[in-house]
């Protein structure tokens, strides 16, 4: 989904890796996805999973130790790539806090 020229991201993206569970509901199982960039805005994902923009999913971290967390996102786009569905994510209720939380658990290092 391309934006005009002039077009600026209100959060700074990070390409990074990682595993993730992607759930219709907050009880389901969920299907395995692995992220490709986060911001505190959003996620972007590798998935096999149907994602129907519009709609919210939830987002539980595989690697982390606290398997209670779960991020609540609205699908904003997909495209078929391969055998993959990439999906783009806006996160609906992050956190500045939450987000400093992600950042520590992903190590990315945010310099300017």
């Amino acid at each position: 989904m391309r934006k005009g020229l002039n077009y600026k991201r209100r959060f700074r993206r990070f390409a990074t890796m990682g595993m993730v569970r992607l759930l219709q509901s907050p009880e389901d199982k969920g299907k395995e996805a692995y992220i490709a960039n986060i911001s505190r805005d959003g996620i972007g994902l590798y998935t096999r999973k149907q994602v129907r923009p519009g709609e919210i999913y939830y987002i539980r971290p595989m690697s982390w130790n606290n398997l209670d967390e779960l991020w609540a996102a609205k699908a904003v786009w997909c495209k078929a790539e391969g055998d993959c569905i990439m999906a783009g994510f806006r996160f609906t209720s992050m956190t500045d806090q939450g987000f400093d939380h992600i950042k520590k658990r992903l190590l990315l290092s945010f310099t300017p």
